[in-house]
């Protein structure tokens, strides 16, 4: 189903490497993050066939792109070495390359009518 999991999230490493290779060509400081975000286009991922109930830790409603602000957190990448190193960066570069993210979730037609299982917080 059209979820954002860790598999999701590391076929993003593009945009990890992308980050890179702009930081090497621009200038240090606060300019380097300001030309970054300049230069970035705005961040869309769409869920296709997506078919959780969007809800948080709590109970309560959030938003599409509440729930990608949510799984792309580097916050909540709690191993940061070894194997959980690649996925901290991804999302660190994610986070700082596109200033601008948004998501939009898809139901399957099908499913309109059915309760949804709740969003697995990540």
């Amino acid at each position: 189903m059209g979820v954002i999991d860790e598999r999701a999230i590391s076929n993003l490493s593009l945009a990890a490497e992308l980050t890179k290779n702009i930081e090497m060509k621009l200038s240090k400081g606060k300019e380097k993050r300001e030309a970054i975000a300049n230069i970035t286009p705005k961040f869309m991922w769409i869920l296709k066939d997506f078919a959780l109930d969007l809800v948080d830790e709590y109970g309560r409603n959030i938003t599409s792109s509440d729930y990608l602000e949510d799984c792309i957190n580097p916050s909540k990448v709690t191993v940061r070495e070894g194997p959980g190193e690649s996925a901290y960066k991804i999302r660190e570069a994610i986070v700082k390359l596109f200033r601008q993210r948004e998501c939009m979730a898809h139901v399957p037609v099908s499913y309109t009518h059915l309760t949804l299982p709740t969003t697995p917080y990540v």
